[in-house]
């Protein structure tokens, strides 16, 4: 028993902090099953989406610059240590990792930022629901409905972003202020009128 009790001690990899914790006191553990997971707060890395139509100036040891907005606006220096090269089925975004090099006190995994490459700048500007993004046919890109200040419907081509919570960053092609079709869009042709239930 005693041999069985120093075989189930589970040594960290890494420093860290335990983020989610799979298995029970008691329970059976299968060869290679995870049972913890364990996050790396100590070499923190940024994950940002990066447009096809802007991946080709983007390389490896690239600088880049990270505005964290929970942290109040905390202003923090990168570098692009990965490059990724398959798109994303549907926002055509290529992932790319930046490493900050060192501990930021107060920085947690999930935090949003905004990331600066060189002169492209990687900022969120605006989300809209995942439901409104509508992609053209044959994959040449997507577009929302808009309503003019006469409720009339206006296809609008757009360039999407990432996916983030709340919705999907839309890059190109909207502005503040612009009513967007979410709800009854499958219905919709150039120039209809519709009748707004809820704004």
């Amino acid at each position: 028993s005693a041999m069985a009790l120093a075989e189930t001690k589970l040594i960290a990899p890494q420093r860290g902090v335990v983020g989610k914790r799979m298995m029970e006191p008691g329970m059976n553990v299968l060869p290679d099953q995870p049972v913890l997971s364990l996050l790396n707060t100590h070499h923190p890395m940024v994950r940002v989406s990066v447009p096809e139509n802007e991946i080709f100036d983007t390389r490896t040891g690239q600088a880049a610059r990270i505005v964290v907005g929970a942290l109040r606006n905390l202003e923090l220096e990168g570098k692009v240590t990965e490059k990724g090269v398959q798109a994303h089925p549907y926002t055509h975004g290529y992932q790319v990792r930046i490493s900050l090099g060192r501990e930021v006190p107060g920085l947690l995994p999930g935090m949003v930022c905004k990331v600066f490459l060189s002169n492209l700048p990687m900022e969120v500007a605006l989300v809209v629901p995942v439901r409104a993004v509508l992609p053209l046919e044959f994959g040449k890109g997507h577009f929302v409905w808009l309503l003019d200040q006469d409720n009339v419907a206006q296809r609008k081509m757009i360039q999407v972003g990432e996916i983030v919570p709340g919705g999907i960053s839309v890059l190109k092609g909207i502005s503040p202020g612009d009513r967007i079709v979410v709800e009854g869009y499958q219905r919709l042709s150039e120039n209809i009128k519709v009748t707004v239930t809820n704004e």
